[in-house]
């Protein structure tokens, strides 16, 4: 996976690891009373103890990223209910509405597929790294998503669902992203089959001011053929 080169400087945006076991508690708490948990398998006081007491350093770059490989489903059941949570958790924090974001271009949560989850996908969380800066130099979209698998954590891959809990872990940097020194980020393990558009992938764009009543568009649909360099495909490792 080809990658624009970064100077190797402090990430503006880091938090500390406490501030993010306390995001995701947070979270998850949004998580419980979406539908009750449903199909959702939310992880244990325990291992969110064990993943503040295993907090790996911060990955050197200037748009890399510590974040969450946060998994509520099996295999790839439920993956749409995990992306509703999600999709919930942003509309409740104020953020965001993708759920609407979707609805406009005539899709809903069932139609998301994640690449990677058929197999040995099971309920967990762990620390990741994510490279916000990855491929935006890149023949396609669809040529990086082959990689992904099913996913164990031993190589790089493209990142999915992963790239929407960035959206409440660092929210400051979807408020500056511009699709220049901060490229628009692209969840290319998540795909959609649209009746119009064939397969497109998603991707967030800036969070803007909310008027009360509006809601301003943050999801939009990329083609996985897209090669425009003003969007990045990151990549993410898990922390072993």
């Amino acid at each position: 996976m080809e990658k624009i080169e970064t100077e190797s400087v402090s990430n503006p945006f880091r938090q500390t690891p406490e501030e993010m076991i306390a995001s995701l508690r947070a979270t998850c708490a949004t998580f419980r009373e979406f539908g009750g948990n449903g199909g959702l398998v939310l992880p244990t006081d325990d291992r969110i103890l064990e993943l503040e007491r295993s907090a790996p350093q911060w990955p050197e770059g200037e748009l890399m990223f510590l974040g969450l490989y946060l998994r509520m489903c099996t295999g790839s059941e439920n993956v749409d209910l995990s992306w509703q949570a999600r999709a919930a958790h942003l509309r409740a924090t104020g953020l965001a509405d993708p759920l609407k974001d979707l609805g406009d271009f005539g899709l809903t949560g069932r139609a998301i597929r994640v690449l990677g989850t058929d197999e040995g996908y099971s309920p967990g969380v762990d620390w990741i790294t994510l490279d916000l800066a990855a491929n935006r130099k890149r023949s396609s979209i669809a040529n990086l998503q082959r990689d992904r698998g099913s996913y164990t954590g031993e190589v790089e891959t493209v990142a999915g669902l992963e790239l929407i809990d960035l959206l409440w872990l660092f929210p400051d940097y979807w408020k500056q992203v511009d699709g220049d020194t901060l490229p628009f980020p692209v969840a290319g393990g998540c795909t959609f089959e649209h009746k119009d558009y064939g397969t497109v992938t998603p991707y967030f764009g800036r969070i803007t001011r909310r008027e009360p009543g509006f809601w301003p568009a943050l999801l939009n649909l990329l083609s996985v053929k897209n090669s425009a360099p003003r969007f990045s495909v990151p990549t993410m490792r898990i922390c072993r």
